[in-house]
């Protein structure tokens, strides 16, 4: 497996000075010319800071520290800049706890340090260093302290900072959509700033972002426009994380050459400054690289050469990463014991771990191991596993694995059951001639025990359906989010670009609520006639506010319906809306409009839909050329109302007339 790509993190720090930036030979003869110990310990604070600028750690703490000597008598606010810079240099360092003492020597004084920016920085800095300790709760918390101070003193650049961290680490535990949002919301105040070392950054994780969601073409524009700029203002850090970056979206592209290309660029610049995570992440994927071609020995080279540079970091997600890339080349030159010694390590390590990405891998690899193997008890065992990690992103793909080993693994085991009576079967045969009676019973004993094994397995098997069945209809649930998700991003992305930030803020708060009552209506099997009605309405004004009110709607109940009370399967009537807007209302001139109403017949709620679009003559031109993109959503709900509805109830009735389209279905009613 590849690295993902690189995530920036927001490092700020303040001075508590004026002065300009002056080389460290006009510092140092500054320092012999001062007397006083506090005017020393400022110039030493500067001078600690240029060799920090210049990646002389070990020279820039020594001055910090001969700072923080001299500041008896000094004001605070100097001590705590030494500290947050001592902090810096730890971090880069790789001595976390080092650097979480001086952040916490800043937050025991915190009612004493008179600018604000500092400890703003400091709870910034203490989150970095969690997020490198893999602490990603903690990491989050300190953000969010960094950002309520930020509010508070009103520095709208410090706000950007802990936004584009949160959304870091958002991404990190695989919220997509809050860390899409907080990226948003973070650009904008970079680029209102003209911030280019934070533009650069949060151009570089949305390509990172874009590359999450399969959108290698966005991730290509983001990265290049992070490149620009990085390239302009000489950061070089930056610039080979950068290139890791492109070669990883070369090699989702499958250009290998353009990938390689790039890995080993990324190497030369981050090997220039002794960049260990940069160096290792870049090693990894030339190592993936010559595994793809088949030359495993030069695979393990690269890989082993990564490990190195990981175990100096203390990067454990990434140290998963490369115990699970050693073991699959082990894997593949079929050396068994040292593959599963590798997994292993990878999987205890994982499991200790708050990222439940690299949890979902390790299962999903040792269970792929173990099936390659023969073990399919296991195999299964850690695909279940896998599965429950990966739930989020649950796929057609997964659904046809797990049934594939589901299926591998019966059909081993009535092998050795099979087996077993073959056995018992032998033994019939010899004692036929001594004794008929003992071998009739035997034979009886065979076709009951035949029988029940038949129907145990007929058990498993409706249960194996009636699982297939529900995993379906959350498959089905799920049929509109990633198309509404992109077009909603797309466009809250226009009314930034188009500096309206008041619609951009409306639909980007009702976008967030909408995808927040899809995500718990897509747990329930039912939900109340009112929330139904409510997610309908966010969705429609969302379309609406898209179409720049080309059709009013209309969503109404009966009075005979308690909408508190009555619930019902979710978001039955949502893909004859969609298609009642995309191919009724989109192509018409006049005003369109859509009539949506619940009433109870029977035992039933009756829904119906009434749109005065163009829906059958779009529907009838799309068959015409082969794209049936209605019937394919009808076909979705006719299959939802199928598993739910007798056969009777279970049609869906679609009517045409010069007015437009009328779709209307029963649905079960359970009452609360």
């Amino acid at each position: 497996m590849t690295n993902k790509v690189v995530i920036f993190l927001f490092f700020k720090f303040v001075s508590v000075t004026l002065l300009y930036s002056q080389s460290i030979e006009e510092l140092e003869k500054k320092l012999n010319s001062v007397k006083s110990k506090t005017e020393k310990a400022y110039v030493l604070n500067q001078i600690g800071r240029e060799y920090f600028s210049k990646n002389s750690f070990d020279s820039s703490i020594y001055n910090l520290l001969k700072s923080n000597q001299l500041c008896q008598t000094c004001d605070l606010d100097l001590v705590a800049n030494n500290n947050l810079y001592l902090a810096k240099n730890y971090i880069r360092k790789r001595n976390y706890l080092k650097a979480l003492e001086y952040l916490n020597n800043n937050i025991y004084n915190e009612f004493n340090i008179k600018d604000k920016r500092i400890l703003a920085n400091t709870h910034n800095n203490k989150a970095i260093t969690y997020f490198y300790l893999s602490e990603y709760d903690e990491a989050l918390q300190n953000f969010q302290k960094s950002h309520v101070i930020s509010l508070e003193i009103f520095d709208t650049l410090l706000q950007g900072q802990a936004l584009g961290n949160m959304a870091n680490i958002y991404a990190m535990k695989g919220n997509l959509d809050l860390s899409a949002e907080f990226f948003l919301k973070s650009l904008a105040i970079y680029e209102q700033q003209g911030d280019k070392d934070g533009m650069a950054k949060l151009y570089g994780n949305l390509g990172s972002l874009h590359s999450e969601f399969g959108n290698l073409d966005k991730a290509f524009e983001y990265q290049n426009k992070s490149l620009e700029i990085s390239l302009l203002i000489n950061d070089t850090s930056r610039i080979g994380n950068i290139y890791n970056n492109l070669g990883v979206i070369y090699e989702s592209k499958n250009m290998a050459d353009s990938a390689i290309f790039y890995f080993k660029k990324s190497y030369d610049y981050l090997k220039q400054i002794k960049y260990d995570d940069g160096t290792a992440k870049a090693l990894n994927n030339i190592g993936f690289m010559y595994k793809n071609t088949g030359n495993y020995d030069k695979a393990m080279e690269y890989y082993k050469l990564a490990l190195n540079e990981i175990e100096k970091t203390l990067d454990n997600v990434s140290l998963v990463s490369s115990y699970l890339n050693i073991g699959h080349i082990f894997d593949l030159k079929n050396d068994f014991d040292n593959a599963e010694m590798y997994y292993l390590k990878a999987l205890n390590l994982a499991e200790s771990l708050d990222f439940l990405s690299r949890k979902q891998t390790a299962n999903y690899m040792i269970s792929e191991f173990y099936e390659n193997n023969g073990y399919y008890e296991l195999a299964l065992m850690y695909f279940k596993k896998s599965v429950l990690y990966g739930d989020s992103i649950f796929n057609a793909e997964v659904a046809e694995r797990f049934n594939k080993l589901n299926i591998i693994f019966e059909t081993d085991k009535k092998q050795r059951e099979n087996e077993i009576l073959q056995k018992e079967n032998t033994i019939q045969k010899q004692q036929l001639s001594l004794n008929r009676f003992i071998a009739t019973l035997l034979v009886f004993l065979l076709l009951f025990f035949t029988t029940f094994a038949v129907f145990i397995y007929r058990q498993q098997k409706l249960k194996s359906r009636t699982k297939n069945i529900e995993l379906e209809q959350k498959l089905l649930r799920s049929q509109m989010n990633p198309h509404f998700i992109f077009n909603s991003l797309i466009a809250i992305q226009s009314y930034i670009f188009e500096n309206e930030p008041m619609l951009a803020g409306k639909y980007l708060n009702d976008f967030s609520k909408l995808i927040r009552l899809i995500l718990d209506n897509s747990r329930q099997e039912f939900i109340t006639v009112k929330k139904e009605i409510e997610t309908l309405r966010f969705y429609l004004e969302l379309q609406k506010m898209r179409f720049e009110n080309k059709f009013i709607f209309i969503l109404k109940a009966d009075k005979e319906i308690d909408k508190d009370c009555y619930s019902i399967p979710p978001m039955l009537a949502q893909p004859i809306i969609e298609n009642a807007i995309e191919h009724g209302i989109k192509p018409i001139k006049h005003q369109g409009e859509i009539n949506i109403s619940f009433s109870k017949k029977e035992n039933y709620v009756y829904v119906e839909i009434e749109d005065n679009g163009e829906g059958i003559k779009m529907l009838n031109n799309n068959e015409k050329a082969g794209k049936n993109h209605k019937s394919h959503a009808l076909n979705i709900l006719q299959e939802r109302l199928n598993n739910y509805l007798p056969k009777e109830k279970s049609k869906l009735t679609v009517l045409s007339s010069e007015k437009g389209t009328i779709i209307s279905f029963f649905t079960p009613l359970k009452i609360i």
